[in-house]
């Protein structure tokens, strides 16, 4: 997605790879949904991060729950990167 030069102008926006966060950092681009939650809970505060991690884990598979920790938690961190910026 390209954000026009008026949205850019409108909006406080935070330009965050989230495909290549997941299959770069992550290992596996399947992921790019938990990066853009954590990304999306960390900059907008819109609930509880613990709520939102413990109920995606209880949701997920258990071969699968420690790879979308992962995800969640660097998503989390390049939210704070952009913060800073």
């Amino acid at each position: 997605v390209t954000p026009t030069k008026e949205d850019e102008e409108k909006y406080q926006l935070y330009k965050i790879p989230i495909i290549s966060i997941a299959k770069d950092e992550v290992g596996n681009i399947i992921t790019q949904s938990v990066v853009a939650l954590a990304i999306t809970v960390e900059l907008t505060k819109c609930v509880e991060e613990n709520i939102v991690l413990d109920t995606m884990l209880k949701k997920v598979p258990a071969k699968v729950a420690d790879t979308n920790k992962k995800a969640f938690e660097i998503g989390k961190k390049h939210a704070l990167e952009a913060l800073k910026k």
